[in-house]
């Protein structure tokens, strides 16, 4: 297994790659490094609880990478909530217009 800190900083690269996927709206590739980043953090937490002390540095750098994760999360979730609704509102208002034309069709 990968020591802690190569694991603390491999999230931290998906993290980081994840949010510019989520920025540039490539949703199939936030998808793969979401599915990576869950990978890695259930790494991180095995290794932990293996663990019984952690030095200072180590566990500075795992609680930054943390705090970064979670900061992040909330960034793609709040980015795919907003991105969703505007297709849900884009799609009823189609769904309005649609139903509109086949009234007006049928009052032709």
């Amino acid at each position: 297994m990968k020591p802690l800190a190569q694991l603390a900083q491999e999230l931290c690269q998906l993290t980081d790659a994840a949010v510019n996927c989520c920025k540039n709206e490539d949703w199939q590739k936030l998808e793969l490094y979401q599915e990576q980043r869950a990978v890695v953090l259930q790494q991180l937490r095995e290794l932990v609880e293996q663990q019984p002390r952690l030095d200072e540095q180590t566990a500075a750098e795992f609680q930054e990478a943390m705090l970064s994760t979670r900061a992040a999360d909330q960034m793609i979730q709040a980015r795919v909530k907003q991105v969703r609704q505007i297709l849900l509102d884009e799609n009823s208002d189609l769904l309005k217009t649609r139903k509109a034309s086949r009234v007006y069709q049928q009052n032709d």
